[in-house]
């Protein structure tokens, strides 16, 4: 908890690739987080894809959820430290 940032940008799944990249424009994110009506994450968008998305000319029709990441751990703020550190280096 004492490393973990309260400060981060979420989006819903519908959102579409260029209202996203808005977001990330207006709050100088590097990384979208997309959860549902309730607070529940459901990916993580970071702002490579959008941009990729952006350059590639199917940012019009993409929308948040065919762009984000799934699957990946989710930590309390009671987690260890080192513990998290080891996951994400292996």
């Amino acid at each position: 908890g004492d490393l973990m940032s309260p400060d981060f940008v979420r989006v819903s799944p519908e959102c579409s690739a260029d209202a996203a990249l808005n977001i990330l424009d207006r709050n100088e994110a590097s990384e979208l987080y997309v959860t549902d009506k309730s607070g529940r994450l459901l990916g993580v968008l970071p702002d490579y894809e959008l941009i990729k998305t952006q350059l590639s000319g199917e940012a019009h029709d993409a929308t948040v959820e065919q762009l984000m990441s799934r699957g990946m751990p989710v930590f309390t703020p009671e987690s260890d430290a080192a513990e998290v550190a080891r996951l994400f280096r292996d």
